[in-house]
């Protein structure tokens, strides 16, 4: 795998960057201050446990159609999973529903419609379009209102077309319970109430082909004599309004090299961070995603990311990302 390296943003050597004061009004709204004579900063923490902190910046973003000024983070010190592991990362653009992002910005200044779409590649890449993706078997499930998450209701999981057994108190929706998709987030994460029951389902109807191994506790993976993901199970999260996200095995297994074999590791673990159920690029690759939030609701379906997508011709463009500083 090709390792990228990026070149940081400094805003010193831009033009039109200039750093958000703490006697701007905006930074009442985005940020926080020490003094009214120090620049706006920012502290965040995400859901993975990754941390990032800075200060604000006004600069304007570039695109084929307009120049517009948006407030965006120039992260000083980032920390966390996100940032390990030799990940070349240069920046996350916020696509969140919280009036600071990016994406809010964007819409409230007219310069983009109440809808985006993804489409990652499940080796690397993708596309993001300020519009919609169409296709013709997109399944929606209506949008839970939030501030920031884009969250669904799932009712129920299946392994092999079986609904498991799971308390239905485990996908009670409130403020800080719930299930989101949030393509931040690498792999997923299942409340405990709910990942125990759905590791016994797949460790249940894998058993015979392959020996469970576990590593930190929660790393659930099995030892096969060969190449053997066909043999795991298909995967359902079932939703509100009767939308499956289906899961084929390479859309839940990552796969480790072993000395007599291989190990197909569980790409989803135990939700330790916040109770939120959280469905991360592990399970949005190869797909079509659509945040219709005009309509608010949330629409998939499978697809090879490598070839070209239709995008509605009422308003789409493609978007490239920013970078840290």
């Amino acid at each position: 795998m090709q390792i990228h390296q990026f070149t940081s943003f400094d805003p010193a050597s831009s033009h039109s960057a200039k750093p958000l004061s703490c006697l701007d009004k905006l930074c009442s709204e985005y940020g926080q201050c020490a003094n009214n004579n120090s620049q706006c900063g920012f502290w965040f923490r995400y859901i993975d446990g990754s941390q990032s902190s800075g200060y604000y910046l006004e600069d304007i973003l570039q695109s084929s159609s307009a120049n517009t000024s948006i407030i965006f983070g120039c992260s000083t010190s980032v920390k966390g999973p996100i940032f390990e592991g030799g990940r070349a990362i240069n920046g996350i653009f916020g696509f969140g529903q919280g009036h600071s992002s990016v994406l809010s910005q964007l819409i409230s200044q007219k310069v983009m419609p109440n809808v985006f779409s993804h489409c990652l590649r499940g080796d690397e890449g993708g596309i993001v379009v300020l519009g919609e993706i169409m296709h013709p078997n997109m399944v929606y499930s209506p949008l839970i209102p939030t501030e920031a998450y884009y969250k669904l209701d799932l009712h129920s999981i299946s392994v092999n077309d079986q609904i498991i057994a799971i308390n239905q108190s485990a996908f009670k929706i409130s403020d800080t319970r719930g299930t989101i998709i949030d393509s931040g987030t690498t792999l997923v994460y299942l409340v405990p109430e709910v990942y125990d029951p759905f590791i016994i389902a797949i460790t249940n109807a894998i058993s015979q082909h392959a020996t469970l191994m576990i590593f930190d506790g929660d790393r659930h993976c099995y030892k096969l004599p060969n190449s053997g993901a066909q043999m795991f199970p298909r995967v359902a999260f079932n939703f509100e309004g009767g939308a499956s996200m289906i899961l084929m095995p390479n859309n839940y297994l990552v796969m480790n090299q072993f000395i007599d074999g291989q190990l197909m590791c569980i790409g989803i673990r135990k939700s330790i961070y916040s109770e939120l159920t959280i469905l991360g690029d592990l399970v949005l690759k190869d797909k079509i995603v659509v945040y219709d939030l005009s309509h608010q609701r949330l629409g998939w379906t499978d697809y090879d990311c490598s070839m070209e997508v239709n995008v509605s011709q009422t308003y789409g463009k493609e978007l490239a990302g920013l970078s840290e500083c």
